[in-house]
């Protein structure tokens, strides 16, 4: 269970985050729905570890992650824009973690093209990110993410600039990615629709 108690984020004198708090139980999908600049993506940020907060605290079943380094939280995040690697194929970039823990290439490779195939892009490896298209990207990066085996996922708008047809579809194969993998999540979005299809409960923002 993911626990954010009380959680205050300010950058200079604005505050964003006023005593936030909110709980994600295992295995649960939790959608945050709410307009754009309301802190959504902030949140997201201070529960990875790459923004810092003022006051409160975030607990993983317990142990106290509130000033644990990003990469020792087990929690993995899909950013909105993707974020992948240009001068990596797409095995490589999911396979980036992987890499950073030392494990050896021909192992992280194995370990990366399974993933590849659980997001339904199989021999897509040797691949150049520049050739994918929207949903694809959208997929690498999910499967980069799970990559490191987090126990908590983070979704920040992962449909946001798709087409109708191919957002239904990718929205539906997360939420089976997501349940196989048998992690919880919270997944951002300013899409109300969007956060009852995918979410077991939503909380709002304003």
């Amino acid at each position: 269970m993911l626990t954010v108690d009380e959680i205050k984020v300010s950058y200079g004198e604005q505050v964003i985050l006023d005593h936030f708090s909110l709980i994600v139980a295992d295995r649960e999908i939790l959608a945050v729905h709410g307009p754009s600049g309301c802190g959504k993506s902030t949140l997201l940020g201070a529960i990875a570890g790459f923004v810092p907060i003022s006051h409160g605290r975030i607990l993983l079943d317990g142990t106290d992650l509130t000033t644990m380094p990003t990469h020792r939280r087990q929690i993995a995040m899909v950013f909105q824009d993707d974020q992948l690697f240009p001068h990596r194929s797409v095995v490589d970039n999911v396979a980036f973690a992987a890499q950073m823990a030392g494990m050896a290439r021909r192992e992280r490779r194995a370990m990366a093209s399974e993933l590849l195939e659980t997001v339904g892009l199989g021999g897509f490896d040797q691949r150049s990110v520049n050739e994918l298209s929207g949903g694809e990207a959208k997929r690498v990066a999910l499967a980069r993410a799970l990559a490191a085996s987090p126990r908590v996922l983070l979704l920040d708008e992962p449909l946001s600039g798709l087409d109708p047809e191919l957002h239904g579809r990718l929205s539906t194969e997360i939420v089976g990615i997501v349940a196989a993998a048998g992690i919880a999540a919270i997944w951002v979005t300013h899409d109300r629709a969007e956060a009852r299809t995918v979410a077991d409960h939503i909380i709002e923002m304003d």
